[in-house]
């Protein structure tokens, strides 16, 4: 009987040590925030991370957004933060922090996992002057950088608002409108052709970008950014067994060619054209994969990759017979064509004499592909 007793009092004592370990595994409500800064939300957004029950944020994912650059030396490690009027130096040990050539301490130090930089949420107070708030009601974190913003309540209040009030894609009713879109960039030669062309004609245009063409053309990209062109990601390689392999593989292609942009440009962008059409991206997985992007597709095929050997002037033929009855126009183009650059001031003049408006595809437009 004793026996017995001594039994049952191990096994509670197991089970309530294995329920609290349970309790102390599970997630904090403060790992994996998505970051607001001052009144908008962040599409996409990089997420902070809990390191010894101290919330992190990825402050060089966030530059773009907060008005910062933040510098990586390659030579020593070290990290060079620029923000507004003041300068903030971490060296490679992250023992040392210095800002405005004034040595500070710090109760937690910086992390650096896979070469971003995350700081702790009071260094974002206390170092670099911001306020910060969270809203759990959407496992928000907060940066606020002025003095005139939103209470909480009617931040959140405006994003329900914007939910309910966004149109369904297929709406459209206005004026006739045309957007050129060119897949499988840049090439160099053919893009700067086609943006001289562009410039000339005052009109804008939508990139759909690969990302192993960036690193070696980042002046072009940054030329198309400049000039008031729309980017998009188009993946990373345009291998079909790549970036289907799986709804990992087509994230982690889209994530590539995402990087890169942002790393170019300064800019993050969410327009998506998915190599060979949409019909592989229906699956529930892939769908889960692109939720942050807005998919691009087209309603006028110039045929310009399907046709081989095909003429500038066959290019133009087949726009024109698509276009004509059509209020809102998506036309599928090539960077990698030269024939697509000698048709594409054709195309401009047929479509400005037909009144369309022709313009870049912008992350917030209803589409329509009427």
């Amino acid at each position: 009987m004793k026996k017995s007793f001594e039994l049952c009092r191990i096994m509670s004592f197991i089970l309530v040590f294995i329920f609290s370990l349970s309790f102390s595994l599970q997630a904090s409500p403060y790992d994996s925030m998505e970051i607001i800064i001052n009144d908008r939300f962040i599409k996409n957004s990089p997420k902070t991370v809990l390191i010894n029950d101290v919330v992190y944020i990825p402050l060089s994912q966030l530059q773009d957004n907060l008005g910062i650059k933040v510098y990586f030396q390659e030579d020593d490690g070290s990290y060079h933060i620029y923000w507004w009027s003041n300068f903030l130096y971490i060296n490679k040990e992250k023992n040392i922090i210095m800002v405005n050539n004034e040595y500070k301490s710090h109760e937690h130090a910086v992390e650096i996992i896979n070469d971003v930089l995350y700081i702790p949420e009071d260094m974002l107070v206390e170092i670099l002057g911001f306020r910060i708030e969270k809203i759990d009601s959407v496992k928000g974190f907060r940066i606020i950088t002025n003095d005139k913003v939103m209470t909480a309540e009617e931040l959140l209040k405006m994003r329900e608002e914007e939910k309910k009030a966004k149109p369904a894609i297929g709406k459209y009713n206005g004026p006739k409108v045309a957007y050129i879109t060119f897949d499988d960039g840049i090439v160099r030669g053919n893009s700067e052709k086609i943006l001289d062309i562009l410039k000339e004609k005052n009109v804008k245009a939508t990139f759909f970008v690969l990302g192993n063409t960036i690193s070696r053309n980042q002046d072009i990209l940054k030329r198309m950014a400049e000039e008031g062109h729309s980017i998009g990601n188009h993946s990373y390689s345009h291998r079909k067994e790549i970036i289907y392999k799986s709804s990992d593989s087509l994230k982690n292609e889209i994530d590539k060619t995402s990087d890169l942009i942002l790393e170019t440009i300064g800019k993050a962008m969410y327009l998506f054209r998915p190599p060979y059409g949409s019909k592989i991206i229906k699956g529930q997985n892939y769908q889960k994969a692109l939720e942050d992007y807005k998919i691009i597709l087209w309603n006028v095929d110039s045929n310009d990759s399907r046709v081989k050997d095909i003429k500038a002037e066959q290019i133009y033929k087949n726009v024109v017979a698509q276009v004509q009855n059509k209020r809102s126009a998506i036309i599928l183009m090539h960077e990698t064509k030269a024939e697509s650059v000698k048709a594409l001031p054709m195309i401009i003049d047929y479509l400005i004499k037909s009144g369309f408006e022709i313009k870049a595809i912008e992350e917030d437009e209803v589409i329509s592909y009427k």
